[in-house]
């Protein structure tokens, strides 16, 4: 690897990491627009892997998932770290990035506050906008408070195999 791929490859990581913090900020600022504007037109989404629930091909898709997931919620605060970002070439990556998110509904104290860990698992792609997400597989490892849906990051469904792994 020369440097400057390996330069560039930095600059593209933090893009990446910083269109991720600006989606968690959206989130939990309920900005449906600037969240669906961090995907490509062409997309994979799967927040309830194993379910015919949380799918979404097109952006309008997406919004009506939105749309749904978001409507019981009061407020949300989403946490995120452990970024691993691998090229797979100059404008492709593979990114995962572990979630910590807290949820307060409109129906607490009924509804207890929910506590969830995850891992996003995410294809992204240069376009001439920047980096844009083409697949985004959301994989819940435990939660408290609530039903801990989709599969545990054990389970594999659809990404590709970690390059150079």
């Amino acid at each position: 690897m020369t440097m400057e791929i390996g330069l560039e490859q930095l600059k593209d990581a933090e893009e990446i990491k910083q269109l991720k913090y600006r989606y968690c900020r959206a989130c939990d600022a309920f900005d449906q627009e600037v969240m669906i504007e961090h995907f490509a037109d062409d997309i994979h989404i799967d927040f309830l892997p194993g379910s015919d629930l949380g799918k979404a091909s097109t952006r309008e898709e997406l919004k009506g998932f939105f749309d749904f997931a978001q409507e019981p919620v009061t407020a949300s605060s989403h946490h995120i770290s452990n970024f691993d970002i691998r090229f797979t070439d100059k404008d492709h990556a593979i990114a995962h990035v572990y979630l910590y998110s807290w949820q307060r509904f409109k129906t607490y104290p009924e509804t207890p506050d929910c506590h969830r860990w995850a891992r996003y698992e995410e294809e992204w792609v240069r376009t001439d906008q920047g980096w844009k997400q083409t697949s985004l597989i959301y994989r819940v490892a435990g939660e408290l408070g609530g039903d801990a849906f989709g599969l545990r990051i054990g389970e594999v469904v659809g990404l590709p195999v970690w390059p150079n792994a």
